[in-house]
């Protein structure tokens, strides 16, 4: 008697494929550079945010609210990197010292140069400022999200995230921005400044180039002598109060008897250091020790990101004179978006003008109404259901044909306005295509043509197929 077929015992194992560690690594290695690069903390060419900055702006509204309300509205709207360091952000965007500009107004604690911890987020309170507000709104319908996705960068006549100081680091990367001057990045995309130095608001120092330096800055506290005392009433904004005392000791060891020290520090720097001795070369020595140890030297690392390619700067100068493609580019867009907003208002004009007559002609059903309004598009048909319950009157259609004239001649203007700004940036040729050192898109081919062999329609690596096993279906075994 012989055994019955198994019919549910496949006839082969399942064959895999081999690919060495080494391509796989370097595949995956790349995707996560960029998805670092463009999802965490180097900011984008377009609006000089980061992701998460993105993510606060967006989320922040023009009242106050507790701190740990944007927390929790900007993690529900899908930032998931942790609230501690959220919290950090927004703390920076809003601290009343470091920035250029506060992006954020805060109510309550954010910290001082001295003190600079802030309060918990259920203390304090956060808004938009005015100026921020007015520069995300004006052109805020061209911003763009993919679904269940990050922000796209935002469409913004000045890169705002320069206003603020960037530090974000990412694989193989690291960006270190020093925050400028609003009105000066203003001026230089007009043509009508050549550079732009770092700034602090309400830093009274001097911010001057190290050495000579393209990139490397020399931040220093302004140092009143009077007679045998130095007055320090501020500090660069980078640096930490607490390391800058720490280097008293070594005047306290040196010229024990003859200095001394007066902190009053508080909410500002309130430092004088008094020299009580005679010799007019330890003054010296000692007035340029409190110089150096009120001065940092910063090096920049201009890096931004744009559609996936990473975009390094010797300058910020360099960078601004790119973004002015950027402008032209957001001039074309609004152009583009306005004409095209007053081709749908016309043509939504003209099915109301039909719509009014068609209902003045003589009274009408439901029926007959949805009917007639089922010929046009979802939107101008929805728009036009919204007046259904409106009684409407002769004047109203005359009204209506006046404002249909009024939308020709304006889209006129607009087309040709359209065709201005159109060939202005055609002829303005990216810049940053030169410029970048990398792209999203995987230049890792994982299955090179010589390293591939096909065996019965399975891709095998090497041509080595890691189940060589017989036909599992052989003759039945007979009893």
């Amino acid at each position: 008697m012989r055994k019955s077929k198994d019919l549910t015992k496949p006839k082969r194992k399942e064959k895999i494929i081999r690919l060495p560690i080494s391509k796989f690594i370097d595949s995956k290695y790349r995707d996560y550079a960029v998805y670092v690069l463009e999802s965490r903390g180097i900011p984008n060419f377009f609006d000089a945010l980061t992701p998460v900055q993105r993510y606060i702006v967006k989320n922040t509204p023009t009242n106050f609210v507790k701190t740990l309300t944007v927390v929790g509205k900007v993690i529900q709207d899908g930032y998931h990197h942790g609230d501690a360091s959220l919290e950090k952000a927004i703390n920076k965007l809003t601290r009343p010292f470091g920035n250029a500009m506060s992006i954020l107004e805060g109510d309550g604690f954010f910290g001082t140069e001295v003190s600079p911890s802030p309060a918990a987020a259920r203390y304090t309170s956060v808004r938009l400022t005015s100026l921020t507000n007015s520069i995300l709104s004006k052109y805020n319908y061209l911003t763009t999200r993919e679904p269940e996705g990050p922000y796209d960068p935002l469409w913004l006549d000045i890169p705002l995230g320069l206003v603020s100081p960037i530090v974000g680091i990412a694989v193989g990367y690291k960006t270190t921005i020093l925050p400028r001057k609003l009105s000066d990045i203003k001026e230089f995309l007009a043509g009508t400044r050549k550079n732009v130095k770092p700034y602090f608001e309400g830093f009274t120092g001097t911010v001057e180039k190290y050495k000579g330096l393209e990139k490397s800055w020399l931040i220093s506290s302004k140092v009143v002598v009077e007679g045998k005392k130095l007055l320090i009433r501020e500090i660069p904004p980078i640096l930490k109060y607490e390391s800058v005392i720490k280097k008293f000791d070594n005047l306290f060891n040196k010229y024990e008897g003859v200095i001394r020290i007066e902190d009053n520090s508080k909410v500002h720097v309130n430092i004088d250091i008094i020299y009580k001795g005679r010799s007019e070369k330890d003054w010296e020595d000692i007035q340029a020790y409190v110089h150096k140890a009120f001065s940092i030297i910063v090096t920049e690392n201009l890096v931004f990101v744009k559609d996936g390619t990473v975009l390094t700067y010797d300058s910020i100068e360099q960078y601004l004179e790119d973004y002015k493609w950027q402008v032209v580019r957001l001039k074309h867009k609004n152009t583009l978006y306005e004409r095209d907003k007053l081709q749908f208002d016309l043509t939504f004009n003209y099915a109301k003008e039909l719509f009014i007559a068609f209902i003045l002609a003589k009274k009408r059903s439901n029926a007959e109404i949805d009917t007639w309004l089922k010929t046009y598009e979802k939107e101008i048909q929805e728009r036009l259901e919204r007046m259904t319950a409106r009684k409407f009157t002769s004047d109203e259609l005359l009204s209506t044909k006046d404002e249909i004239k009024e939308l020709v001649k304006k889209l006129k203007d607009k087309e040709a306005e359209l065709k201005v700004s159109e060939k202005a940036f055609n002829i303005y040729a990216d810049p940053t295509i030169a410029r970048g050192i990398g792209h999203k898109t995987n230049t890792v081919n994982l299955f090179e043509t010589s390293d591939i062999e096909i065996i019965d329609d399975v891709t095998i690596w090497d041509g080595q197929d890691v189940y060589d096993e017989k036909d599992e279906n052989d003759e039945d075994e007979g009893e």
